[in-house]
């Protein structure tokens, strides 16, 4: 958001982490009876396509259009059209044919349940609950990962030592024996962090984007 917004209301690298939890991640889908099998074959639809391909989004500035934009520059595809939507519609549509292709989390769901394809998982290595997805890198672009995390941070001005207590109690949950089950059944990878490193893995995302 701090380089989406020109006036936030509010500064982002003033907040006091407590730490992380975990990550989830995008795939690349498209519908089950696509031609395209593979992120190549997308790709080369993609660029022989005379007014580009579509692509369906949760909205203006959000990860799933940045993501793919990140994708397009990456693959050298010189056109996309972006069709952004304000909530789930755009799954609908897709499945429906309206658009062509999406990059996305919440559409696991839709691939589990063999209403969508997954070309490839938008990570650094595969999916834990999706082992036979390639990633992206495996498809030739490395670059093209995005991680959302789920984490705590408290406001500016928290006195350290609560933010280390409310640590101490994250990690506690975290060594619980079902909580990495628990969360994959969300799809969200366990990523236990401590303070420092939750703001050094936010630095490096915010470098990225």
């Amino acid at each position: 958001n701090k380089w989406t917004y020109r006036n936030l209301g509010y500064d982002p690298d003033k907040f006091v982490s407590i730490g992380m939890m975990g990550v989830n991640t995008f795939y690349v889908v498209v519908r089950p009876d696509s031609p395209w099998n593979s992120v190549a074959d997308l790709v080369k639809a993609a660029k022989d396509s005379p007014k580009g391909l579509s692509y369906g989004s949760h909205g203006l500035g959000g990860v799933n259009h940045m993501v793919t934009e990140l994708f397009r520059q990456k693959a050298g595809i010189p056109n996309l059209v972006h069709v952004p939507y304000r909530g789930p519609q755009s799954h609908v549509d897709l499945m429906a044919g309206l658009t062509d292709f999406m990059i996305d989390g919440a559409a696991i769901g839709h691939v589990q349940a063999g209403k969508l394809k997954a070309l490839a998982v938008a990570f650094p290595t595969r999916w834990p609950t999706q082992p036979n997805v390639p990633t992206m890198a495996e498809a030739g672009y490395p670059d093209v990962t995005v991680q959302t995390f789920f984490g705590l941070s408290a406001p500016a001005g928290t006195p350290l030592p609560i933010a280390e207590k409310l640590n101490a109690a994250m990690r506690q949950i975290a060594s619980q024996p079902d909580f990495e089950k628990r969360l994959l059944a969300m799809n969200v990878l366990p990523q236990p962090m401590g303070r420092a490193e939750m703001d050094l893995f936010i630095a490096q995302q915010s470098q990225k984007w």
